[in-house]
C-alpha cells in the first residue's frame, strides 16, 4: 500500500504540470518548445499560472498581443525551474 503522505517528487518539481505546459514555458524562455493551439491557449496560460502561484506565490505569465509572456521579474525563476526538470 501506498503512503499518501509521501509526494511522487517528480511531479512535485515540476509542479503538476502537463508536457504540453512546460513546453511553452521553454518556447517563452527561447528554447525549444512548442506553443499550445490558440484554443488551449488561454487554459494553458491559466494553469501554468496556477501551478506557479500554488509553489511560489505569484503568477509566471502576463497576456502580450493575443499571446502571453514571461512577466520580467521571474524570467530567471522560470529558467531555473525548467533546469530542475533535467
Amino acid at each position: 500500500q501506498r503512503d499518501t503522505s509521501m509526494h511522487d517528487t517528480a511531479n512535485d518539481v515540476a509542479y503538476g504540470l502537463s508536457p504540453l505546459e512546460i513546453s511553452y514555458i521553454k518556447k517563452l524562455l527561447g528554447m525549444e518548445g512548442e506553443a499550445p493551439s490558440a484554443m488551449l491557449l488561454d487554459g494553458v496560460a491559466e494553469r501554468i499560472n496556477e501551478a506557479f502561484v500554488e509553489n511560489t506565490g505569484d503568477v509566471l505569465l502576463e497576456p502580450d498581443d493575443g499571446g502571453y509572456r514571461i512577466i520580467e521579474d521571474y524570467r530567471e525563476d522560470a529558467n531555473s525551474f525548467i533546469c530542475s526538470l533535467r
